[in-house]
């Protein structure tokens, strides 16, 4: 696909850092979403977002500068997670992917604050020391 197709249907957020990806077994490579995911993001957690006083955008770029561990999601896809173990909530910010081979990206299907019980359960294909 060429950049400017890329660029008219996607939004650049973010890449998956090389070191990281190395470890864990993935893909180096930008991180986009699209308009239609924004928007769902918006309808699916946008009352919860605006309660943490964040827009759709920000809080997926805050989990891609901050996440501190990576588990596998359903299928092929990822969770990137801020996950903090200083304290007694049983919450995370999680941001789900999927790497689009044909185009070379990973695509940000959902961002949501989440239980980390749910999370628990999955396998964790990274942390950061």
């Amino acid at each position: 696909m060429k950049k400017e197709d890329i660029t008219s249907l996607y939004v650049k957020v973010g890449r998956i850092r090389k070191g990281v990806a190395d470890e864990a077994g993935i893909k180096c490579a930008d991180v986009y979403i699209t308009r239609f995911y924004i928007k769902h993001i918006e309808q699916r957690h946008g009352a919860e977002l605006s309660s943490l006083g964040v827009t759709p955008i920000d809080f997926v770029k805050m989990i891609l500068v901050n996440y501190n561990r990576i588990y596998a999601g359903s299928d092929d896809s990822i969770i990137l997670v801020v996950y903090n173990d200083k304290t007694n909530l049983h919450s995370a910010a999680a941001l789900k992917l999927n790497y689009i081979v044909k185009k070379g990206i990973w695509e940000i299907k959902t961002a949501q604050p989440r239980s980390t019980r749910d999370l628990e359960r999955r396998k964790r294909i990274w942390q950061q020391r």
